[in-house]
């Protein structure tokens, strides 16, 4: 199955991608099927599950008071800003994985504090080896790097926004059953990956900038 793990939905603030567009995107780069990580929400994911003709793993990418972490296979909401050590309680109480995404992106302030990541690493499942909206291709190898050394499973994701950057980053993996069964054949996994055009973060802060305007 080729599966693009970092998709994000209209139930964030900085994305523009309806659940339509991204049935469509995923048909046209022949997807085998895709998480969906909203910032703090899951209410997106839980739709298209309903709706689409392909798997939908149900993620978050959650803001803890320490930076991001992101739970994938979850069933319920978990609240942002909690310490992160609760965060993961919450991730491991519904049977759900834990991942770090974009762990080394130097330019993210949301990115997880690396002073935490040794205190975490009993906990983790999952490494983000490649994010394609990293700038700094170093930074996805920092990641790899991290995730062979500590034995985690490695993923990739395209860190979709918007349509035509869904399919810019997957892994290819044996057919799974839950959480359980995917974190045991992501092992064998291997991922293929571009860079998405630093164009695309100029269209997510001026989602932001609208997103704020509106809410005022």
């Amino acid at each position: 199955m080729k599966i693009d793990l970092h998709v994000h939905t209209v139930y964030s603030e900085d994305s523009t991608l309806q659940l339509d567009d991204i049935i469509r995107a995923v048909g046209e780069v022949k997807l085998d099927g895709l998480a969906i990580t909203d910032h703090n929400e899951i209410k997106g994911a839980q739709a298209l599950q309903q709706i689409a003709p392909f798997l939908v793993i149900v993620g978050e990418e959650i803001m803890t008071a320490d930076g991001e972490i992101t739970g994938y296979f979850l069933h319920e909401k978990i609240e942002p800003g909690l310490p992160l050590i609760d965060t993961i309680q919450h991730i491991k109480a519904q049977a759900g994985l834990i991942a770090i995404p974009h762990p080394f992106d130097r330019l993210r302030s949301s990115a997880l504090k690396h002073n935490k990541l040794d205190l975490i690493t009993g906990y983790l499942d999952l490494v983000e080896v490649f994010n394609s909206r990293n700038i700094f291709q170093k930074d996805n190898h920092l990641a790899e790097v991290f995730a062979e050394r500590s034995g985690f499973g490695k993923i990739a994701g395209s860190d979709a926004h918007s349509a035509s950057e869904i399919g810019s980053a997957w892994i290819e993996i044996e057919t799974f059953c839950g959480a359980a069964d995917f974190l045991n054949k992501v092992k064998e996994a291997t991922f293929t990956a571009s860079k998405s055009s630093i164009m695309v973060h100029v269209e997510t802060k001026a989602k932001k900038i609208i997103n704020g305007i509106v809410k005022k």
